[in-house]
């Protein structure tokens, strides 16, 4: 591979924001939360080489401007267009971060009737691809700890072209995202009223007494008119909760903007993690408040007892994948800090078994179990009858896999999405048999104070 820095400047975001076109898919990985193990880089790139996107067993690729279309088996594609990339950049010299080039994109969490036999009733009303990736042999890398922005590309023909494009664009562009008087921004609703959600909860409470679950992660979707900028939104987002997994991923057909805490699965080499969260309280209004709610969050039994049944859950999930004895949990009950919310988490390792290829890795542990219960197939069909309607790339995944097949991917939650001229945003929480409805309601509510305070910062500008 071949690294160029670039001078002069250290902001990912603008780079991509200025660079990033309507007639071509782009993606930034942004964490904007800065941490020396979760979020010391971003990336960002644009044109991919190729597309991979697939709905059921519907699957269409995209290579030198043309489209080819078959039906098969939409995991097995991935793997398959992953190696065949990946044979080409073999003879290609390491690359320094840990994103060398390769997919990035999403997993939407409708993709798991395509991996278990489940019940399908609630309504898939956004239509979405349930996986959409791009391919990207060239891409801009931001190491947040060095403060310096590299321009990567597997040619340094190729890299120099990149670096050169973008110096111009910045010279000849105005780096500040715009509000315009043609924007539209409604009131927001929800795919539930305040009682049925409510009566929800207490169905799913129901199911663990008759000891049909444990657990499960019941959601409700809010929504308003959006027509505007994509961009200065995500903007506004990412300074009101900086999260380590943030994305913005541009599409033809919709954009997606996350702010994740969560990482699903990341694998490095024959390493894999995942970092379950559960457990949630909101931020308090000065320090003495929030010590009270971090430690409130960290003695509670009924969050330690959520987390614990999720962590066990991925510990089987893990098991199938990995060698005999490898499975490891460390920084069970850690508590993170974030803009709006504390968060009680674990991370659950292990070793992956030889010669196993990202498609059976996803087919062993997707969904992640964070944001489905316990059992999992039996918590995922207790959603699909009372949830209204399908989740999307909501609780999906989101991220890169390698050429060589390393990946990090994120749980899709805090994560929007932007179509039709409509803003769509998903929150829930983890429920056991002593949950108190009502708290649980007003969790889903904490959850998505981040893009509600985005909506009405935008409306402060807005001329609509």
């Amino acid at each position: 591979m071949f690294c160029r820095l670039l001078k002069g400047t250290t902001d990912i975001w603008n780079i991509y924001r200025v660079m990033s076109n309507k007639s071509y898919p782009g993606f930034l990985l942004d964490s904007s939360m800065v941490d020396e193990n979760l979020g010391r880089y971003s990336f960002a790139g644009w044109r991919p080489e190729a597309i991979l996107r697939s709905k059921g067993n519907h699957i269409e690729y995209k290579e030198n401007d043309k489209w080819t279309n078959w039906e098969g088996d939409p995991l097995k594609a991935l793997e398959e267009v992953r190696k065949k990339h990946g044979k080409k950049m073999d003879a290609i010299s390491e690359c320094p971060f840990p994103f060398s080039g390769g997919l990035v994109g999403y997993i939407s969490y409708d993709m798991k009737k395509n991996i278990e036999i489940l019940k399908k009733q609630c309504q898939d009303d956004l239509d979405m691809y349930e996986q959409y990736w791009g391919l990207y042999d060239s891409f801009v890398v931001a190491d947040h700890f060095e403060e310096k922005v590299w321009v990567v590309a597997y040619a340094k023909d190729k890299a120099i072209e990149m670096e050169k494009e973008i110096y111009q664009v910045l010279r000849s562009r105005n780096q500040s995202p715009k509000i315009d008087a043609s924007w539209q921004i409604g009131e927001v609703r929800a795919n539930f009223t305040r009682q049925d959600y409510l009566e929800a909860i207490k169905k799913v409470k129901e199911h663990i007494r008759r000891g049909d679950i444990y657990q499960a992660n019941l959601t409700q979707r809010f929504s308003f008119e959006f027509a505007g900028s994509s961009h200065k939104f995500y903007d506004v987002l990412r300074k009101i909760s900086p999260g380590y997994f943030g994305a913005f991923l541009h599409f033809d057909e919709y954009d997606i903007l996350s702010i994740s805490p969560e990482r699903y699965i990341k694998i490095t080499g024959s390493d894999i993690e995942t970092r379950p969260i559960k457990g949630t309280r909101a931020r308090g209004r000065n320090r003495d408040e929030d010590r009270l709610l971090a430690s409130e969050l960290q003695k509670s039994e009924k969050d330690q007892a959520e987390l614990l049944m999720i962590v066990d859950l991925e510990r089987n999930d893990l098991g199938r994948i990995c060698q005999a004895g490898s499975i490891k949990v460390k920084d069970l009950f850690n508590i993170t800090s974030y803009a709006t919310v504390f968060h009680l988490d674990a991370v659950v390792s292990g070793k992956l078994r030889a010669d196993i290829g990202i498609d059976e890795i996803l087919r062993q542990t997707f969904p992640g179990g964070s944001i489905t219960g316990a059992p999992k197939i039996m918590a995922m069909n207790i959603i699909e009858e009372l949830e209204p309607t399908a989740r999307g790339v909501y609780t999906g995944s989101i991220g890169y896999i390698n050429w060589q097949g390393d990946c990090d991917l994120s749980i899709a939650i805090r994560t929007a999405v932007m179509k039709d001229n409509y803003c769509y945003y998903q929150a829930g929480g983890g429920l056991i048999s002593d949950s108190d409805p009502e708290a649980e309601y007003e969790e889903t509510l904490d959850k998505a104070r981040a893009l509600f305070m985005a909506r009405e910062e935008v409306l402060r500008f807005a001329d609509y």
